[in-house]
């Protein structure tokens, strides 16, 4: 991780504590600040309880939570599902499944 790569992340982290009902991502060399809404909170909300009630334990269900993917620009999915056994840090290896709730059908940083 670079000088800069730590720099992101403590802004970002920064900028967290003061803009609450945001989602703050660093994505490359930028930091991504986008607005959270309901919709996007309660359907977060009905994916977590349907993997809950499909008998997925708790702990590997998490929400915004960073995943490394090496070579590309790490990601925080909606909800993340993570296999059996998953430790921190997380990396693209860990998931079963990664779901982003989508803010605009024409967001490149949604996928």
């Amino acid at each position: 991780m670079s000088v800069m790569d730590d720099v992101l992340r403590h802004t970002a982290e920064l900028l967290a504590k003061e803009y609450e009902g945001f989602k703050i991502e660093v994505v490359g060399d930028r930091i991504v600040m986008s607005p959270q809404s309901d919709v996007q909170s309660r359907t977060i909300f009905h994916v977590q309880s349907a993997a809950f009630n499909a008998g997925i334990a708790e702990p590997r269900v998490l929400s915004d939570v960073l995943i490394r993917f090496p070579g590309e620009a790490d990601r925080v999915p909606g909800v993340t599902i993570l296999e059996d056994g998953a430790a921190e840090p997380y990396s693209y290896q860990d998931i079963l499944a990664a779901i982003e709730i989508v803010s605009t059908k024409d967001d490149s940083n949604d996928h």
